[in-house]
């Protein structure tokens, strides 16, 4: 699990399955609940959350006996908005159901890896997330940090 910007969690799964010298090529699937906004108003208050899935390919450079290594990965998924509205005073009876809104995005990141034991590594990088939605085209920078079991 991911710790990011202290606001969000994830999980990813990567298989490396081609080894040519100190690289090894792969793909990632990972899941990401990012960053949740809430706004408070006289009127109403907002909540937004992004999630986001995505299926990328990934490089890796290993250094050290495959001890440390840097990832490079671009690929491409879903990005879910949720937004809920809660409404104050004269406004109470208007609806405030979750509104839910899709997009594709595209997701890639750097990353610095530790094998510190064998079935054990430790990752820290900077990822983005650039989706294309209706009204306006959004771009989200997360750095995190994350431990992981390694097969």
């Amino acid at each position: 699990f991911l710790i990011q910007n202290y606001l969000g969690y994830g999980g990813a799964v990567n298989w490396l399955f081609i080894e040519a010298g100190d690289f090894q090529f792969g793909l990632s699937l990972d899941y990401n609940h990012f960053k949740r906004i809430k706004q408070k108003d006289a009127v109403y208050d907002l909540n937004l959350s992004f999630d986001a899935a995505n299926f990328s390919f990934l490089v890796r450079r290993n250094f050290l006996d495959k001890k440390i290594g840097i990832n490079a990965r671009l690929g491409a998924g879903f990005l879910l908005v949720t937004e809920g509205i809660n409404y104050h005073g004269n406004y109470s009876k208007m609806a405030h159901n979750p509104l839910y809104y899709g997009y594709i995005c595209y997701e890639g990141g750097l990353a610095f890896n530790w094998t510190p034991f064998e079935h054990l590594i430790v990752e820290t990088g900077l990822d983005f997330l650039y989706a294309r939605m209706n009204s306006a085209n959004g771009m989200f920078l997360w750095p995190y940090l994350s431990l992981g079991v390694r097969f």
